[in-house]
C-alpha cells in the first residue's frame, strides 16, 4: 500500500459518522485528525485521536506539526475539511473521499435528528430553525415549507468544501454553469460512496486496508415524521432540491466515473 494521506468530506447526515467511527476506531492517536465545526459536546476531551474546530484551527494546527508528525498523519477527517488541505504534506500522494445520499432522505433523517436532539435537551443555537415563535418543535410539514423556495444543501456544502478560505456558501439558487462547477467538484475526488450501497461501504473498508464489516453510528432511533405527512412532503423538497437531485441522479446513473465500486486498487 502506497502512503496515501486520505480525506474525508463528511457530508452531515450522508453515513458520514459510520466512516469516521471505523477510521478512529482502527487508527492509532496522530494518525487521524477530525476537523468539526464546533467541538460537540466537549467530546475532544475523549476522542482517540484530536478533535480540530474548524478550517482555520486545522490550518494553524498542521502549520506547527514537525515533519515526523506528519508522516505519522494518515486520515483527516470531518465536516470542515476542504479541497488543498494535502498542500501541507508536499510531495505525499493523496486521496479525497466523500459519501453522498439522496438528498430527500437526507432531510427526513436531518428533521428526525433535530427532534431528537431536542427532545434529549440539546440547546445548540441551529436547532432554532425546527421551533416555531413560542420555541416548539414544528411538524415535518410545517419545517419543510418553511425551507427557501430553493434549497440544495449538499451543492452548498461542496462548494464550501471547494472554497480555500472555508467560509460557508448559503445560495441554493444556483445557475446551470454553477451546477457545473458542483459537478467538476465532484469530479476531484478519487471515491464518492452512495449511502445507500452496503458495497460502497465495505469497499471502501477494503481500499483503506480495513476490516469490511458495517457498523452503523449516529443513527436517530426514532421516527418524528407523520406517514400522512411524507408523500405530500416528499413532493414539495423534490420540487426545492432539484439541483441536489440532479447531482445525485447522475452518481447512480454512472455520469461520474469515481462513484462506487470498481478498480479502487489502481495506483494504490
Amino acid at each position: 500500500m502506497r502512503d496515501f494521506l486520505y480525506i474525508f468530506f463528511h457530508i452531515y447526515k450522508c453515513a458520514g459518522s459510520s466512516v469516521i467511527r471505523k477510521i478512529k476506531g482502527e487508527k492509532l492517536k496522530r494518525q487521524c485528525l477530525h476537523v468539526h465545526f464546533t467541538d460537540p459536546a466537549g467530546k475532544n476531551n475523549a476522542d482517540t485521536v484530536p478533535l480540530i474546530t474548524g478550517q482555520t484551527v486545522l490550518e494553524d494546527y498542521l502549520a506547527n506539526l514537525s515533519p515526523a508528525e506528519k508522516n505519522r498523519m494518515k486520515f483527516i477527517v470531518g465536516h470542515s475539511t476542504y479541497m488543498g488541505v494535502h498542500e501541507h504534506f508536499p510531495g505525499r500522494p493523496f486521496r479525497y473521499f466523500t459519501f453522498i445520499r439522496n438528498p430527500v432522505s437526507r432531510m427526513r433523517s436531518l428533521y428526525n435528528y433535530a427532534r431528537f436532539n431536542m427532545e434529549n435537551g440539546s440547546t445548540d443555537s441551529w436547532l432554532g430553525f425546527y421551533k416555531n415563535a413560542q420555541g416548539i418543535p414544528i411538524s415535518f410539514t410545517e419545517w419543510v415549507n418553511k425551507l427557501p423556495e430553493q434549497h440544495n444543501p449538499i451543492i452548498d456544502l461542496l462548494f464550501q468544501f471547494d472554497n480555500a478560505n472555508g467560509v460557508p456558501v448559503v445560495n441554493s439558487h444556483y445557475s446551470e454553469q454553477e451546477v457545473a462547477r458542483a459537478q467538476s467538484i465532484l469530479r476531484k475526488f478519487h471515491f464518492i460512496g452512495i449511502t445507500e450501497h452496503k458495497d460502497d461501504y465495505l469497499g471502501l473498508m477494503k481500499l483503506l486496508n480495513m476490516r469490511a464489516e458495517v457498523q452503523y453510528v449516529n443513527v436517530t432511533p426514532k421516527n418524528y415524521i407523520l406517514e400522512k405527512e411524507l408523500p405530500p412532503a416528499t413532493e414539495i423538497l423534490r420540487a426545492k432540491m432539484q439541483h441536489d437531485l440532479r447531482l445525485y441522479n447522475e452518481c447512480l446513473s454512472g455520469n461520474f466515473d469515481n462513484v462506487g465500486i470498481r478498480d479502487l486498487a489502481e495506483n494504490h
